[in-house]
């Protein structure tokens, strides 16, 4: 994980945090775990992701990035899966 954390974010992970960040949506399953890693977000008692400061920073930076252009990234959580698409 450590590799990952020096890597920075990918297109997805930024996607999800600032969908989390302006919807309040939840983050995809194959990502919480590297986010949580890299300090972007916690998980609460009852299960929610929250932005850390760290995040919220991400999330701000990223305004200037046209996340419609990320290739790849479905628009609805329900579309995320495991595995990368090919």
């Amino acid at each position: 994980m450590r590799d990952a954390v020096l890597a920075g974010p990918t297109p997805a992970e930024i996607v999800a945090l600032v969908r989390l960040a302006e919807q309040g949506s939840g983050v995809p399953p194959h990502l919480t775990l590297p986010l949580i890693a890299k300090g972007w977000i916690m998980i609460t008692a009852d299960g929610a992701a929250l932005l850390t400061l760290a995040g919220r920073v991400l999330v701000e930076r990223s305004q200037t990035v046209d996340l419609e252009r990320l290739a790849g990234v479905p628009p609805t959580l329900a579309t995320w899966s495991a595995s990368p698409p090919a």
